[in-house]
């Protein structure tokens, strides 16, 4: 396993994420590297899924009201579009929302 930080477009990135939504991706690779930390597949796990807590920890990714904007307004659009909800599979898009 092996990661690739989403950069671009840059309203997918999670470099622009509020605080508490990188952390609560943080608990919940903590919460996974934990459950498997008897498994031989820790190594496989670990530190690709480190590299994206640290790249939610580096101080040059911060909150971006603007870009986050981006992301709701495609992410609605394309709901529209698919006849999806995002809503099915990241209740917390509607914090994400609520706090723009």
């Amino acid at each position: 396993m092996s990661t690739n930080q989403l950069i671009e477009p840059h309203y997918y990135s999670m470099a622009h994420a509020p605080q508490w939504l990188k952390d609560e991706q943080e608990k919940q690779i903590l919460e996974f590297l934990n459950s498997i930390s008897n498994s031989p597949h820790l190594e496989d796990y670990e530190e690709p899924l480190m590299e994206i807590i640290n790249f939610g920890k580096d101080p040059e990714h911060q909150y971006n009201p603007s870009i986050m904007k981006q992301y709701a307004d495609i992410t609605e659009n394309y709901d529209i579009f698919r006849g999806h909800n995002v809503m099915d599979v990241a209740p917390e898009f509607k914090r994400i929302k609520d706090e723009l």
